[in-house]
């Protein structure tokens, strides 16, 4: 159970734990959750399990339970990643709503196998301008398989999902500012594989597992891993920081330690205690077991199966919280009365300045205008260029030549309307005038002529004020 207040998860869940297993062992992990801080509490591994009956199973199973204060429903199971296949698929931001609808119309892209055989679960693991999705496919058989655990063992879950996945909320809990903006790498040993995971700041990028043993070839590992770097699209130079996780193939993380040069950095819970590298993926099944909303929160266990325990402590506590939040902002809201009113008076000084700025703008604006038409006006005035321009067109141009319009733009840019008898002439006398350039007419002088007998035109030209002197 858990409350949120002004943005902040106030999580009631005092303690959790995480299961999870490979081809040869089962592993648990516990931890305390404070407000605010995760702690590792322990971790113990029942060794060949499969070789183990099931009584033998469930009493390491309540002894674990016994010895750190442990509620059955308050646990995660995780799968191991070497039992799916995962692909990544973009999909339009719309589908976040019906996502494992959508996916289903998109199977037969990325599983090349008979899906009636497989199960599938989509994870989203970024959102923007498309959803990055990680489609989990996990075969029945073995899903089957998994389902009988939790029958034989007697076990009360949360939730189910894969070991990956309750890697990745494990850190994102306890480094949450390095796991926002670092990209991370992390070697997940199984004893008949290696996972490779890459978390881009906050983004699993890619889940890349292949099998592996001590005696594995080295070009052969370097293949794999520089595929793995590749479809997470990031050099290895780029990485910030490598994890190693789980404590099989000691000899061949040696080598990748020692000779490769992954320089592994070992991990600590909120309050400093170091993590064993064994415990790091039960760490985080018990985090996403404690947490409402885990940054990865796919949960493969069906509604009917998932339990809760709700304690009568958690819900005193919750009320009590409750109570504690509404004085506190009780006090703080009078605390701040006072601030409040000067805010209000601030503003009303902001609002008269504001205004008496947007004044002083548009005064200074329409100064500029005015005084950008009194130098346009004073170069007419000193130039007497209007009446230049007449007399010399009156001089030039046909007696039988009448101007009907004569128009000044910009200081130079002159256009004249007229009528004459030879009005194909006209251009040519303009274009002799030395203060005038760039002769065009406007449009087609007109077939037709008037009463008199005479003929429209219309041209524009450029002045050449210096040739007016």
């Amino acid at each position: 159970m858990t409350k949120n207040l002004s943005g902040i998860e106030l999580n009631l869940r005092t303690r959790a734990w995480g299961l999870y297993f490979d081809e040869r062992n089962l592993y648990l992990t516990a931890i305390r959750n404070k407000i605010g801080q995760v702690q590792y509490a322990g971790f113990e591994v029942l060794r060949d399990f499969h070789e183990k009956p099931d009584e033998e199973v469930r009493e390491f199973i309540e002894d674990f339970q016994s010895k750190h204060g442990l509620k059955r429903g308050d646990a995660y199971l995780l799968a191991p990643r070497s039992s799916a296949v995962v692909q990544m698929a973009d999909f339009p931001p719309e589908a976040a709503d019906n996502l494992e609808e959508v996916m289903e119309y998109q199977l037969e892209n990325y599983f090349p196998m008979k899906l009636d055989e497989w199960a599938f679960f989509p994870q989203i693991v970024s959102k923007g301008d498309m959803l990055k999705v990680m489609l989990v496919a996990v075969k029945n058989e073995r899903l089957g398989d998994i389902f009988s655990y939790i029958r034989r063992w007697n076990l009360k879950l949360a939730g189910l999902s894969l070991d990956t996945f309750g890697l990745v909320n494990g850190l994102a809990k306890i480094e949450s500012n390095r796991f926002a903006a670092e990209k991370t790498a992390i070697l997940r040993f199984f004893p008949n594989g290696v996972e490779m995971a890459v978390v881009n700041q906050g983004r699993l990028a890619v889940s890349h597992y292949f099998e592996a043993a001590e005696d594995m070839p080295r070009d052969q590992l370097a293949a794999q891993l520089e595929q793995g770097f590749s479809l997470a699209r990031l050099d290895p130079n780029e990485i910030d920081r490598y994890i190693a996780a789980g404590d099989d193939l000691p000899e061949l993380r040696a080598y990748l330690q020692d000779e490769v040069g992954f320089p592994f950095e070992a991990c600590a819970d909120g309050a400093g205690t170091a993590i064993p590298d064994a415990a790091l993926t039960g760490f985080g099944g018990a985090v996403t077991a404690v947490h409402e909303k885990p940054t990865l929160g796919l949960n493969m266990l069906p509604d009917n199966l998932r339990k809760r325990h709700q304690r009568l402590p958690i819900m005193l506590g919750t009320a009590a919280l409750i109570i504690f939040a509404i004085y506190f902002f009780y006090t703080e809201i009078r605390g701040y009365s006072s601030l409040s009113a000067e805010l209000a008076r601030a503003d009303q000084q902001l609002s008269e300045v504001t205004e008496s700025m947007n004044l002083v703008s548009s005064a200074r604006s329409e100064f500029q205008t005015k005084q950008a038409q009194l130098q346009m006006f004073e170069r007419y005035q000193a130039s007497n260029m209007l009446i230049k321009v007449l007399f010399s067109l009156s001089q030039d141009l046909p007696d039988n030549t009448f101007l009907t319009n004569m128009t000044v733009k910009s200081g130079k840019n002159l256009s004249i309307q007229g009528e004459s008898d030879e009005p194909f002439e006209i251009q040519a006398i303009l274009s002799r005038m030395t203060f005038l350039r760039d002769v065009k007419p406007v449009n087609a002088i007109t077939a037709g002529r008037n009463r008199d007998g005479k003929k429209r035109f219309n041209f524009k030209a450029t002045i050449v004020l210096e040739a007016l002197k």
